[in-house]
């Protein structure tokens, strides 16, 4: 009777190179599904905050160009010179060319193009208003001129409540795409769900220690990456990662700094005026709104103060538009000086400053518009040290000078007209006509 053999068993290096070949795949697998769900989170990421950031860019900068063109027919009634008529023109083709280009971005929608074309056509009318007012013989004092001020200020304001529709737009955009990335996630949960599963199904006898210092990373990686694409820009990573790994990690938090620092760049530059650093004047109509309705609930005064530097044009003409520049961001540096933390002062337009200040009676303003008035009349360009500068400043309280924004604004405004026409260079408070 012949003997069996006993049956022959994979050697050991066989098995050893066969598992250890099965765990490097089955990592590489890991590895590849988890940086393609990082690279598909991302590109999702910058999906949601590229073509909408940009919009906004560009829509910011054309409500800036927008109020800039309603200055100079604005001045032309006060003035009555050549010079705001020839400033006009540049920025009405600068307006243009921005409505051009933010109609020629693809990424718009149909509800996008319709509200930036009916801006289009509120600024068109806006624009052949100023060119009328541009046309009066003599615009000092003219009623018409005041008419066709008026209607051409509506105009703008509704050109700018349509760019604003812009921005709701810019928000539901970034909603519907947050979904779509949700969608893309899931999936890409379901692929890493799959290889890890493989992965441990294969590589758990040769490898229990090393799987765990694999996943652990990964499943952070994965964390950080669900909390930068629904919009947590401040997540890092803070799990301790292999060598291997952390390079990858130090990205992904570059990647997300980056992220953050870009959006609180865009947002603080959406209300700040470049040239003074003071907030702009869309910040101050929110600014003021805000105040108005603290006021009333609170039952506590606030008062406004509108600030023109005079004679500005002539700053420029004879010492040049630098010199004009370096006036008005040392006037504002100067300003700034003489308010309290709570106050707010933005630029109003061209050589004119607004200041809101809460919790403070009319007469209490007209002593720190004293105070600025005398700062400025004191003040030394470097540049320029034969350079003389002077404010008129109007001042008006809320409620004995009005009890709404409006109100206030028109007050405060009439005001600063009264101290231009008493001589200039001087304080008043708002007088009834």
């Amino acid at each position: 009777m012949t003997r069996r053999a006993p049956p022959t068993r994979p050697s050991i290096r066989l098995v050893f190179i066969a598992s250890m070949g099965a765990m490097v795949l089955a990592l590489a697998l890991l590895a590849a599904g988890g940086l393609v769900s990082l690279v598909r989170v991302s590109d999702a990421v910058n999906e949601i905050i590229g073509d909408p950031l940009e919009e906004l860019r560009l829509t910011n900068d054309l409500e800036r160009m927008l109020y800039q063109a309603m200055m100079p027919a604005n001045d032309y009634l006060i003035h009555g010179t050549e010079a705001e008529r020839q400033g006009f023109d540049p920025i009405a083709l600068a307006v243009e060319r921005a409505f051009d280009g933010l109609l020629g971005r693809q990424s718009l929608t149909l509800a996008q193009r319709t509200a930036l074309g009916k801006a289009r056509d509120r600024w068109h009318r806006a624009r052949d208003r100023a060119v009328q007012i541009f046309a009066l013989p003599a615009p000092v004092g003219s009623a018409n001129g005041s008419v066709l001020m008026e209607a051409m200020d509506a105009d703008f304001e509704s050109a700018v409540a349509l760019l604003d529709q812009l921005h709701a737009d810019n928000d539901e955009e970034i909603r519907r795409q947050e979904m779509v990335v949700g969608n893309e996630r899931r999936r890409v949960g379901w692929l890493i769900a799959g290889l890890l599963a493989g992965g441990i199904g294969i590589a758990v006898t040769s490898g229990v220690v090393l799987a765990r210092a694999i996943f652990a990373p990964l499943g952070a990686l994965e964390a950080g990456a669900e909390e930068i694409g629904s919009g947590n820009l401040g997540h890092r990573l803070t799990a301790a990662m292999p060598c291997e790994l952390r390079p990858l990690s130090e990205s992904f938090n570059l990647m997300a700094e980056r992220l953050q620092e870009t959006q609180a760049a865009l947002r603080e530059a959406s209300v700040r005026d470049a040239l003074t650093g003071l907030y702009n004047r869309r910040e101050y109509a929110r600014r003021l709104d805000l105040e108005m309705e603290r006021s009333r609930r609170h039952q506590y005064p606030v008062s406004l103060l509108m600030l023109d530097l005079d004679h500005f044009k002539s700053i420029n003409d004879r010492y040049g538009h630098d010199a004009g520049d370096e006036v008005l961001r040392e006037a504002a540096r100067h300003v700034c000086l003489q308010l309290r933390p709570a106050d707010f002062v933005a630029r109003y337009g061209g050589e004119e400053f607004i200041a809101i200040l809460p919790d403070t009676a009319a007469a209490a303003a007209l002593v720190v518009a004293e105070r600025i008035r005398a700062a400025i009349e004191g003040l030394v360009v470097d540049s320029h040290s034969d350079l003389h500068i002077t404010v008129s400043i109007g001042v008006a309280g809320m409620p004995d000078d009005g009890r709404g924004a409006s109100e206030l604004l028109k007050a405060v405004d009439h005001a600063l007209y009264q101290a231009k026409a008493a001589g200039r260079n001087r304080v008043q408070r708002y007088a009834p006509a």
